[in-house]
Formats: C-alpha cells, structure tokens, sequence
C-alpha cells in the first residue's frame, strides 16, 4: 500500500504495522524553530474511511481513549480529518509488546520471575480499572469493557512503565456502533467464557482475560491456544483448566500457593466467583507481592531485563529516533512484531500418554465446516439465552451467565473504586473548540442566533454529550452548519462556498462543488 508523504501536520517516516480497519504509522510532528517530535499514527485505511460504520467505530475507540487520563493507557493526543484521510495521534512509546517479551523469553528458554508477572498485570489492571471506572458527567457509569486483553495489547516501555492499548472494539453502553448479534470480537484465545458464547459482558470479562495473562507469564505456556477455533472455545467454556504451576518444567521455582489461587479464582468460569474489578483484582495481587518481593524491586528488575533480552532492538530504536530528530533519511523502520517464528509451548502438547487426546479438528473436517459449527453453537446459546432481547447489565453489576450461580453464591454489587479514578480535574467541565475559515472573519453563531465569536476565534463551551449546531455566516458566501459533540477540546477548519449569483442573462450561476473543501479538515482534542 502507498502511504501518504504527510498526514494533516505530520510528516510519515515509515510504516510500523496493520490490522483489519487501521494501519499503524511512524511519523513527526514538525513545529515551529525546528521542533520536531516522534508520534504515532493510526490511520483508517482508505477503502474503509468512507464507510460510515468504519468511522463511526474509529471515532468511538479515539473518544474513549482520549477520556482515559492514565499514566497505563496510552495517551491519544489527536484526532483528524483531513480531505479523505481519518486518523488518529498517539504518544510513541520506546518499547515492546507483552508478547513480544514473551516470545524472546521463551527463545531463551527464560521464564518472567514471578513478582515481575505480577507486577505487569497490576500495572495493567490499573489502566483497566481507570477505563471500567469512566462516566458521563452525570456520574453514570459508560459501561466501558476492553473485550481484548491480551499479550499484544499491554506494552512494555524499555524504562518498565506498563501500558494497554487499542480500545478499538470496546463495548459501552451508549456507542454508537454496535457488534452484529452472534459476530465474537476479540483474540479467541484470551476470551472468558461469557464472551465466548456470546452473551452480554460487564467488566470481569476483562478480569479473566488479564487472569490468561498472568497464568501465561508465571508458567511460560499458552493456557487456551489450540488447532483451531472450535477447540480453543471447548478449552474456555468446558475443559478442565489446569494450575500455571502443573506445567513448570522441572527445577522451576515454585509458585506462591496464595497467587496461584489468586490466579485460579480470577479464571472462576461463573463471574460472581472472581474479584469484582479490576482495582480489587489488583489490591489482590499487591498484596501477594509485599510477600514475595518484599524490597520491591520488580520494577527494577523488569527494566533490567528488558534491557538485557533487548539490547538489539534498543539500539535500532535509538537510532531510528536520532534520524527522526534530526531530519535524516528514514530507510529501516524496526518491525513491531518479532521473533514471528517463536511458538510458545500450549498446554494440550505434554498431555500425559495415557489420557484420551482429542483429534485436531482440522484433521477431521475442513476448517469451513469446523466455522460453521462454531456458529451454530454460538447462535444456538444466543437463541437459549435471548441474548438479543437481554438488556447489557451496567458496568459494577454482575451480568447474566448461561450457568446458574451456585446457591452459596450471592453476586456481589460492584461499587465503583475511586482510587484508580483520574483527577478531578482531569475533566473540566468546558471543553475548547477552536473555529478557523477560510476565508476569515465570518462570524459563529449558536442555533438561537446568537454570536458567539468571528474566526479565527477559541469557544468556551459547557462540556456535554448532546449535539449541537454552529452557524458561521460571512456576507457573500453560504452559510456552513457544523455539529458538533462538546465532549472533548476539538480544532475546526473549513473553507466557505461563494453564494449562487444569477449570471446577465438570468440563469443562476453554480459554482463548482465545494462538499471537499467545506468538510471539516480536522479535529483535535488534548
């Protein structure tokens, strides 16, 4: 794919990786004086910016990870239009994914110290909790749930700060894109039970994705991976799920039982059992840690190891960033994904002899077939549960499972935590909108008609969720009506129409159309 040479103010350097909606870009920001600075940019690929339920999602996972203020989410600086181009501006981060570092262990035949593990998660269920805690500015909760906690979206920087990234397919309760009934979104393999079978999630889904996590990094193999999709679902929803410390290899050091059953309780296949969020799930898991690393050093030591399994990529990185900040020639751009050829050992392969070992689907049917099946027992729960016609249970409530709760068991009620929660002045109550037209001078009235600048001028506007409309009129031209949401600090830019004139024999005059120019450039938030 050819990428642009600039998108809106930023200049591409190279390209860093793609998925199935976006790609990820390389690029600098060039400023005034020469300032220059590293970003990253996710761009909606072309063929997909013009449909709307493509943008609609992208503006979506932009607007929700720009309102997570945390320092273990990945901060969102912008969000542009510009002509065809829809993108998103992300701080760079100098470091790898969770599975890339566990990749380049396993190639060593290493393993993660177990206060290192637990400090990873912890640190990435501090992010999860600040996201699952967000709310309107009424105080209602938005129902926020990742639905993709995985390996490959918590990052690990080389100085140790642990970050998740890409709410791209998210669920809250008042999005404005919803998932086709029956269509899982999500990395098959770090799915709970709940999302597997395709039933409404609150946010200890989460909770069990982070806990795969964990049982991963403690015992070095991958918990729910299979031949196929068909099998992996069996392991979630039915197979018996081992402990992390049956499957370390021999002379490994021992487990601390009290995270073992941490870990065994957050992968409870029945919601109600597990921690009820993330920040309790946490507090859980520092506890165990005062008893294993009582002179917490695991975030001295994480920084030391990636350091060490590294050495190389630092390098390249170091450089890449030198040329970047001095305006060389960018020709080698590291690959975001690494050691592709490593497979990480799965806890099907070392099944004792002696016990009955499942055929490997695809070795039975074709994999058309093997899809097939996997929808029709998702459809079939769907239509058993009325998942269609069951309201999505608010974030901090425990959500309906396909199994009845055990009698002993009294689902709790989630409160919110207010430890994880970002400042309160984190989110003001006025947002600003910055207006520019070309040409200048015109002025912007509310839909009452009243004036409430000339560009280019900055508004001040009460912070809301409800739409509203900007009039910016200027005599000679045609008037542009911009809607906007006042839910975040945002840039607009747009060239004004010149009025339909009638020509000297009577006929109107139509200039040429100006949809392309009168578009919105872009949009920016802090």
């Amino acid at each position: 794919m050819t990428h642009p040479q600039r998108i809106g103010r930023y200049q591409v350097v190279g390209y860093l990786a793609a998925g199935g909606m976006a790609e990820i870009l390389l690029c600098k920001l060039l400023g005034p004086g020469g300032f220059e600075r590293p970003v990253v940019v996710k761009r909606v690929l072309p063929h997909l910016a013009r449909q709307q339920e493509f943008r609609d999602m992208f503006l979506d996972e932009a607007r929700i990870q720009a309102r997570i203020q945390h320092p273990n989410v990945v901060h969102v600086d912008e969000l542009g239009e510009e002509g065809s181009e829809l993108y998103m501006v992300m701080e760079f981060l100098a470091g790898e994914s969770l599975a890339g570092l566990g990749k380049r262990l396993q190639k060593a035949e290493e393993r993660l110290p177990q206060e290192v593990a637990v400090h990873i998660v912890a640190e990435a269920l501090a992010g999860l909790h600040a996201a699952h805690e967000l709310a309107h500015d009424d105080g209602h909760s938005l129902g926020l749930v990742h639905r993709d906690v995985s390996p490959q979206n918590v990052f690990v920087t080389y100085d140790g700060m642990v970050k998740v990234l890409d709410f791209g397919i998210a669920k809250f309760l008042d999005r404005s894109v919803e998932t086709s009934t029956g269509h899982l979104k999500g990395k098959f393999a770090y799915m709970s039970p709940e999302q597997c079978r395709n039933e409404p999630l609150d946010r200890r889904s989460d909770l069990f994705s982070a806990a795969i996590v964990l049982w991963e990094l403690l015992s070095g193999t991958r918990l729910f991976q299979r031949g196929n999709e068909m099998l992996v679902w069996k392991a979630i929803v039915e197979d018996e799920i081992p402990t992390p410390s049956s499957w370390l290899p021999e002379g490994a050091s021992p487990i601390a039982p009290e995270l073992e059953a941490l870990v065994m309780r957050a992968l409870s296949r029945h919601p109600s059992e597990r921690p009820v969020s993330a920040g309790e799930f946490r507090r859980e898991l520092l506890a165990v840690q005062r008893e294993i690393d009582p002179k917490g050093t695991a975030p001295e030591r994480l920084v030391a190891i990636m350091a060490r399994v590294f050495g190389d990529r630092i390098a390249e990185k170091r450089e890449l960033l030198r040329r970047v900040r001095v305006g060389d020639v960018v020709t080698n751009i590291p690959s975001a994904e690494i050691d592709i050829d490593v497979r990480v050992e799965e806890t099907q392969l070392a099944v004792s002899a002696d016990a009955p070992r499942a055929t490997p689907m695809r070795a039975r049917i074709p994999i058309a077939v093997a899809m097939i099946m996997l929808f029709l027992v998702v459809a079939t729960g769907t239509l058993a549960l009325g998942v269609g016609h069951t309201p999505t249970a608010p974030a901090g409530e425990p959500g309906p499972s396909r199994d009845p709760a055990p009698p002993s068991v009294v689902p709790p009620v989630i409160a919110p935590e207010p430890e994880a929660r970002a400042p309160a002045d984190a989110t003001p109550t006025e947002v600003s909108v910055q207006i520019e037209s070309t040409p200048a001078g015109a002025q912007v009235l509310d839909a009452d008609g009243l004036v409430l600048g000339e560009t280019p001028c900055t508004l001040a506007l009460p912070r809301g969720a409800e739409p509203l409309s900007l009039h910016v009129t200027l005599s000679g031209y045609q008037e542009h009506v911009e809607t906007l949401t006042p839910d975040m600090n945002q840039r607009l830019s747009f060239t004004l129409g010149r009025e339909r004139r009638p020509t000297r024999g009577g006929r109107p005059h139509t200039p040429a159309p100006a949809d392309e120019h009168q578009a919105p450039e872009f949009f920016r938030f802090d």
